[in-house]
């Protein structure tokens, strides 16, 4: 549920985002239960979801790693000249390679080239608190498009994401418009607040800027960003359109409710399943009820019961999104004014609220969508959509259906009615 709402957001906020389906997963004989299947950040993903044309040519992108032991964390700060010092630091990997690519002369080239751009950047601009550092800075980087990402992560507290942790991020060079961005995904870790964690401040939950201070050691990037007056200007901005009109119970209920009643018939069965499970495979068997599911996507954390379950959930759905949009938009407190964003210069469009919230009460038949998705447009921060689920361009991973003999490669989106089920054929030697 978090990681679906939290994908559903970055979508709202115009941020370029993978995509999932419930699936029941059997292997052979053996039912492994309820889980999602979600893109990966492909070639085919970026060419359709970036570029708008599945046929786009895809410059190189790199997926970033933290929590390497002794390792830099992937904080992007610059190595050296030598390209190949970011592969043996632990944290980077080349994802996608572009071998028409005229400049780089190494897979690592073009990483190497960003932060040293952005080296470049903070020290020509460190005391410069006008708008033409934002200018320097949005020739090579899209900083609008991060902005919408750390709002996110913020009202989420993604905690293993690129703000607080510096992972779970892909650095993507885009040759058409020969400029970076990065892409966020993995969300797994957020609307759980701290958890105790040690990594927090006492007052993270109502500290919507600094709450990701102790987490990473490192904050060298979002640091030298935030230095800038018009960037932390632009942030709270956004900031305060999302808490308004996008993270708020009123405008989140009817996707979590609609998505509640297309998996509740699933949560149940994977629930039974639990007492079955394999207990030759290592590991903690958490038992819930269906009862603890409806609490905890509204506004009730699970009871912990140290025998049977273990809750690291320590609010409901909607209670967190009552309680740290409250604080967020109190931090907000109206920076954008009117219902049209004036646009700052470093902006790519003035942000324009479309209200529209809609609680489908059925949903249609599978169907395949005509073309691939265009670009994502950032000139909006419309409301959290309909909950139908969709899969999403061609990726890595194939499967089987229940009859052992079809091959599905998803190439299209396709609308889904109900949670499908997926059975993997292994032969065994």
């Amino acid at each position: 549920m978090r990681d679906k709402l939290s994908s559903e957001l970055y979508k709202s906020l115009g941020v370029p985002v993978t995509h999932g389906t419930y699936v029941r997963v059997m292997i052979n004989d053996d039912i492994w239960g309820l889980y999602t299947i979600v893109d990966t950040i492909s070639g085919k993903w970026i060419a359709s979801n970036i570029h708008g044309n599945e046929d786009a040519h895809v410059g190189y992108n790199y997926k970033m790693y933290s929590s390497v032991p002794n390792g830099p964390f992937a904080s992007l700060r610059y190595l050296g000249e030598n390209p190949e010092d970011y592969s043996i630091s632990g944290s980077y990997e080349v994802d996608e390679v572009d071998k028409d690519d005229p400049v780089a002369t190494s897979e690592f080239y073009r990483l190497a080239e960003f932060t040293k751009l952005f080296e470049d950047w903070t020290k020509t601009y460190a005391n410069d608190q006008s708008e033409a550092a934002v200018t320097a800075l949005e020739k090579f980087f899209n900083i609008e498009s991060l902005l919408r990402q750390l709002v996110v992560e913020s009202l989420t507290v993604a905690y293993d994401n690129f703000w607080a942790q510096t992972g779970n991020y892909a650095l993507y060079y885009n040759p058409e418009k020969d400029q970076y961005q990065i892409i966020p995904y993995d969300f797994d870790g957020t609307f759980y607040g701290s958890n105790g964690s040690p990594y927090y401040a006492t007052d993270y939950l109502s500290d919507c800027i600094g709450w990701a201070d102790n987490t990473a050691p490192d904050k060298y990037f979002v640091n030298n960003l935030l230095k800038h007056e018009p960037i932390k200007k632009r942030y709270k901005e956004i900031m305060d359109r999302t808490v308004k009109k996008v993270f708020n119970v009123d405008s989140v209920t009817p996707y979590i409710d609609g998505l509640v009643d297309l998996i509740r018939e699933d949560v149940g069965w994977n629930f039974d399943l639990i007492d079955d499970l394999d207990d030759k495979v290592p590991g903690h068997i958490n038992h819930f009820t269906i009862t603890n599911f409806d609490d905890n996507t509204n506004f009730k954390k699970v009871d912990y019961d140290a025998s049977i379950n273990y809750n690291d959930a320590h609010f409901g759905l909607k209670e967190w999104i009552k309680t740290r949009g409250g604080y967020c938009a109190t931090y907000s407190n109206g920076a954008s004014a009117n219902e049209v964003v004036p646009t700052p210069k470093h902006a790519v469009n003035p942000v324009v609220i479309k209200s529209k919230t809609v609680k489908p009460t059925t949903v249609p038949k599978p169907t395949i969508a005509p073309s691939p998705s265009p670009a994502p447009d950032l000139s909006d921060i419309p409301t959290v959509g309909s909950y139908s689920r969709f899969t999403t361009p061609k990726s890595d991973t194939s499967v089987k259906d229940t009859t052992g003999t079809t091959r599905v490669r998803i190439t299209k989106k396709v609308t889904v009615k109900k949670v499908v089920t997926v059975t993997k054929y292994v032969v065994k030697e």
